[in-house]
């Protein structure tokens, strides 16, 4: 196992599809692949030799927790951990300055609010039309 995407997820999501990269993935026919995300297990599907995926719960792990991945090929003997998975807390706006903006655009707008994290690429989403990338500052 090289990688897991996401590395970062939300503590609101109730379950998260991982996508595991790595080398000699195989299906044995008895569909007993398996990941285990910290010290829970899930089923996991085999998309190629080089990627699987399983959706695992969430719900059980403390927010602002890192937990490791692993793979079982033949859901007995794991891989050896690779990566973490953080679970991060979801920030919360509770103001937006300013409050209107013009429609030609070319604004900076602040929100606050809690439970923003460094280093977390967040998209601000103006409607239906418009997804910005946002910083954190």
């Amino acid at each position: 196992v090289d990688d897991v995407v996401p590395r970062r997820v939300s503590a609101a999501a109730s379950s998260v599809t991982l996508t595991i990269h790595g080398t000699g993935f195989y299906n044995d026919g008895n569909d007993s692949e398996q990941c285990r995300v910290g010290r829970l297990s899930s089923s996991a599907r085999v998309v190629s030799d080089k990627m699987m995926v399983c959706t695992v719960s969430i719900t059980s792990f403390d927010a602002q927790s890192n937990v490791n991945v692993a793979v079982s090929l033949n859901g007995v003997e794991d891989f050896d951990d690779c990566c973490g998975v953080s679970i991060v807390k979801t920030g919360s706006v509770s103001q937006m300055i300013p409050a209107t903006i013009s429609r030609l655009g070319n604004s900076t707008i602040l929100f606050t609010g809690s439970g923003f994290q460094p280093n977390l690429n967040y998209v601000c989403s103006l409607g239906q039309t418009f997804s910005l990338p946002a910083a954190y500052v």
